[in-house]
């Protein structure tokens, strides 16, 4: 416990120290005699050197996303220094000199100091910014008899989503269903009807294997607005990854939850990967350097190529069964299971051809669903 608290002792350490040299140079001036104003003034010049520097040498952490974002906030934070340098040198000459001679330095060791509780920061970052890419969506059904409905939509094809919505503003038809953390019906579950004769006490069991945080309640919806659909004679639209038409199914309804929970152990062993050596010598041999920014499919160039090298490390039986996998997500391949169970005629599409955008014809969009999430599993 006591090693813990190391990294934040260590920062606060440095931060006192570095304030006192601020009082003891007040104090050193005008015959060693203290002055409010001035410990107020040198005590302001070192925080800010401080805090500039601590951010900087942050920037590479909290600009992920981008190297141009990090670029930007890279030299937005140094112009800032600059004019701050100027100004402090008219208000406090030499004085100042001294305090930034180590303030760079101390920012830099503060940033260690301070490294855990920085780290939980980004994660939070990073969430919020997961949060912003996903959709909120329950479902908006046309009657109109024969409309193309879509009943199922890969969640990490966000951006798609947005090009479909946007090319008929108003106008999309859709069974899906996503419902985000902190949404009304996110983490609440739904019992099965008797009559379909399925066991478990909520529709988690059959659609994971095990109940699940963010709930069912998503999935009592989606049924009713595919119902609704079928009621209208509607053109049910299922759409696959990207150059995956058809693929990614599981072996029936009946089967759904346990292929779930397989695939869920499966990529647990990523984390005996990352600690092996042939991930080792591939993070050495370049992987390190590889984009992490996301793309249209929120993988990125590093996840993609790491992900490759896993499966290449799984035995071949596994890895036939993942990449057997890839082609639904994994609260899709449920809903497909589950039109087929019915006997529900849909049209299979590649999710192609919406990612690009597609222009709008009318008034722009008054009805647009947020970016999603039912589950937001790693679709």
């Amino acid at each position: 416990m006591a090693g813990a608290h190391k990294p934040s002792l260590r920062g606060a350490l440095l931060f006192v120290s570095y304030f006192l040299c601020s009082l003891l140079l007040s104090m050193l001036e005008d015959s060693f005699a203290l002055h409010f104003w001035k410990l107020f003034r040198n005590g302001a010049a070192a925080l800010g050197s401080f805090l500039l520097s601590f951010c900087i040498s942050w920037t590479d952490r909290l600009c992920l996303s981008s190297r141009i974002e990090m670029f930007c906030t890279l030299t937005c934070l140094t112009f800032t220094w600059l004019v701050g340098l100027i100004v402090g040198f008219m208000m406090l000459g030499h004085t100042l000199l001294l305090i930034l001679a180590v303030g760079p330095a101390m920012g830099m060791l503060a940033r260690h100091g301070f490294a855990d509780g920085m780290g939980e920061a980004t994660v939070e970052v990073r969430a919020a910014r997961a949060r912003r890419r996903t959709i909120f969506f329950e479902g908006d059904v046309s009657h109109e008899p024969g409309d193309a409905c879509v009943v199922s939509w890969p969640g990490k094809y966000a951006t798609a989503w947005d090009h479909l919505v946007a090319s008929a503003p108003g106008q999309t038809s859709a069974a899906v269903v996503f419902l985000p953390e902190g949404s009304k019906n996110f983490g609440k579950h739904s019992p099965i009807p008797r009559r379909e004769g399925i066991d478990g006490r909520c529709w988690c069991m059959p659609l994971y294997g095990e109940e699940k945080a963010w709930g069912c309640r998503w999935w009592a919806l989606w049924i009713e607005n595919v119902e609704r659909a079928v009621q209208h004679r509607a053109e049910l639209q299922v759409y696959f990854f990207e150059g995956a038409r058809d693929k990614g199914k599981v072996v029936s309804f009946e089967t759904a939850g346990q292929e779930n929970l397989r695939r869920e152990a499966l990529l647990k062993k990523m984390r005996d990967f990352k600690s092996c050596d042939h991930f080792r010598r591939a993070m050495e041999a370049g992987l390190k350097n590889l984009r992490r920014k996301v793309r249209y499919d929120s993988s990125s160039q590093y996840s993609r190529e790491k992900y490759r090298l896993f499966l290449r490390w799984l035995p071949a039986v596994d890895r036939k069964f993942l990449e057997d996998s890839d082609g639904l997500g994994n609260s899709q391949k449920a809903e497909v299971a589950w039109l087929e169970k019915k006997g529900y005629q849909y049209t299979a599409v590649d999710i192609s051809r919406w990612l690009r955008p597609v222009p709008a014809k009318g008034d722009p969009m008054t009805n647009r669903p947020h970016k999603l999430g039912r589950q937001m599993d790693s679709e």
